[in-house]
């Protein structure tokens, strides 16, 4: 099982992957509003001096991840296979070949749907009102 842990960052929820292969991070923004906000949440992140700040995800019925390093807008479809089980499908907005590590777990986890992903250390978040998740409240 993967296990990721996210600790409270003013930016938002740094969420951090320790697999097997090499650890990564993102951040977590707690909105279903940022559709047509993307660009504004992306023009924060480039002022973000912080090097942490280099993997964003925002969460929706869909969710999509913004590489602030590459400029690269990842999307992460939940579809409905010919079983009718979901079935997690990843597509890039940007006509790259290069794939983050999530997409590598996302990948093992559609062909091992019994697998548990993802665990979370849940945390109690206070809103800032600076961070881009508390904009959109």
């Amino acid at each position: 099982m993967y296990h990721i842990s996210y600790k409270i960052k003013k930016e938002g929820v740094l969420v951090v992957y320790n697999g097997e292969e090499t650890p990564f991070e993102f951040y977590l923004v707690e909105s279903s509003k940022l559709g047509k906000d993307q660009k504004k949440i992306m023009d924060y992140l480039n002022k973000i001096e912080d090097e942490e700040a280099a993997r964003f995800i925002s969460i929706s019925d869909n969710f999509s991840i913004v590489d602030t390093e590459k400029g690269i807008v990842y999307a992460i479809e939940t579809r409905k296979d010919k079983d009718g089980k979901d079935k997690l499908k990843f597509s890039s907005h940007e006509n790259r070949k290069e794939f983050s590590n999530l997409y590598k777990i996302l990948d093992e986890a559609n062909k091992n749907p019994n697998i548990k992903v993802f665990d979370l250390d849940q945390q109690d978040y206070s809103p800032t009102k600076e961070a881009p998740s508390d904009m959109y409240r």
